[in-house]
C-alpha cells in the first residue's frame, strides 16, 4: 500500500511530513500539496488539522461556553482558539 507525503514547501528539498526528499521515498508513494491527501504517519503525529481543531474547539464549547449567551457566527472563536493553544501545548503543528 503506497503512502501519501506533503510535496516540499518553497526550495526546500524534503518532504513538509517526515522530511526525506522524494528520491528517498519508497517509489509506490505519492506525493500532494493537498494536506487532508496526506497518510504519512509522521505527519498525522505531529500536526492538527483544521478538522481536528474545529471538533476539539467544539468539544470545549460544549462543556465550557453552554452556560455563555454566544451570538452571532464568531461566538466560539474563543473555544478554537482554546482549542489551537491546546493542540500546540501537545507539539503539534496546527493547519488551519
Amino acid at each position: 500500500m503506497s503512502t501519501t507525503h506533503l510535496v516540499p514547501a518553497g526550495s526546500s528539498a524534503v518532504t513538509m511530513c517526515c522530511g526525506k526528499t522524494p528520491l528517498e521515498l519508497p517509489r509506490t508513494d505519492r506525493l500532494t500539496r493537498t494536506t487532508e491527501r496526506v497518510t504519512c504517519d509522521a505527519y498525522s503525529r505531529k500536526h492538527a488539522t483544521t478538522a481536528q481543531i474545529e471538533f476539539a474547539a467544539d468539544l470545549i464549547h460544549e462543556q465550557t461556553c453552554k452556560d455563555n449567551q454566544h451570538d452571532g457566527p464568531e461566538a466560539s472563536w474563543p473555544c478554537v482558539a482554546l482549542a489551537v493553544d491546546v493542540a500546540r501545548r501537545f507539539g503539534l503543528e496546527v493547519m488551519v
